[in-house]
């Protein structure tokens, strides 16, 4: 180099990190689970509360409606947590 354009230059290896970027490619493809799983979960709820506002209050009446109503509650408030602890990393 010195002698082309008069500059000494250091050739420096290319270094990368496979694994790191590995592990960010997975971490990338859990969040992109995650975010999906909690908008189907928030669609289908759509649906349950669109079809107890047709229904006149109804149908979370049942027991079994309640409960998965809750169950699916619970299952996205642990998404989202999962989805801040993705993003965190």
């Amino acid at each position: 180099d010195i002698g082309v354009t008069g500059v000494q230059t250091c050739a420096l290896p290319i270094w990368s990190q496979p694994e790191r970027q590995q592990q960010i490619q997975e971490c990338y493809n859990d969040i992109s689970i995650v975010q999906h799983e909690i908008l189907f979960l928030q669609r289908e709820l759509e649906g349950y509360y669109e079809e107890e506002r047709v229904t006149g209050g109804q149908l979370a009446a049942t027991a079994p409606t309640a409960r998965r109503l809750r169950q699916m509650h619970e299952e996205l408030s642990d998404l989202k947590a999962r989805l801040a602890r993705l993003k965190s990393q």
